[in-house]
């Protein structure tokens, strides 16, 4: 990796420093990608508004800048733009370490982080996104998930929620039910996979089996709650 050749910081205030390229939330890092390709002039410093993961990603093509030369870059693009518009679940249609960089780099800059930190880790991750996209795209693997029986899932160990549901989607299921350590958890991988979602929880609701919502796409009940449900 070539030394720097810019300054990166993540600011929660507005940006109005015409010296400094402001990456905003809302910002696509396909777009500043294009820009980099295009020639077109940009300041030699960064500063990325909140550090999603699109914010983090335009920081890693920001410094190190054969970063653009790797056509690996393309894929986590692509990867990242499908996650903007679909949501997690689309991950499972990635890699695995993909998938985890996607969703657990963010949460390593809680809002709390003195300056000092947050360089350190922002350089951090970084190191890691290029080391990522420069090595080998096809590492890890997922988790070994038991299917019990149709659509019903079972794993026993320790591992991240939603890595353990894309494991399962990563098997080709478009909804079902997963039991964790005793908990028990309904998922599906977009709305059309089970639109009638909303009334599944009405009646989880209803029926006491205290359901704890997550997103649109997972949620938590207790054991209690009948797998026949999975058929509202």
């Amino acid at each position: 990796m070539t030394a720097l050749v810019a300054t990166v910081r993540v600011s929660h205030t507005p940006i109005q420093d015409n010296h400094l390229f402001g990456y905003q939330p809302t910002d696509s890092p396909v777009v500043l990608f294009q820009q980099f390709i295009q020639g077109t002039p940009l300041p030699f410093d960064l500063c990325i508004k909140e550090p999603s993961f699109g914010g983090l990603l335009a920081a890693a093509m920001f410094v190190p800048r054969e970063l653009l030369l790797s056509p690996q870059l393309l894929t986590v693009l692509q990867t990242h733009e499908l996650y903007a518009s679909c949501s997690w679940p689309a991950l499972a249609h990635t890699t695995p370490a993909l998938a985890q960089l996607l969703l657990g780099l963010p949460a390593l800059f809680p809002s709390d982080l003195s300056v000092e930190e947050q360089g350190q880790r922002l350089l951090t991750v970084v190191t890691w996104l290029c080391g990522y996209i420069l090595g080998d795209l096809n590492t890890g693997a997922w988790p070994q998930i038991e299917t019990v029986s149709h659509n019903h899932y079972r794993f026993d160990g320790v591992a991240d929620l939603k890595f353990l549901v894309l494991s399962v989607f990563a098997q080709g299921a478009l909804k079902g039910c997963l039991d964790v350590a005793g908990r028990r958890f309904f998922f599906r991988k977009a709305r059309a996979s089970w639109p009638g979602w909303p009334k599944f929880i009405t009646i989880l609701q209803k029926r006491g089996y205290a359901p704890e919502v997550f997103d649109d796409f997972l949620l938590e009940t207790n054991q209690a709650a009948p797998l026949s449900l999975l058929q509202t």
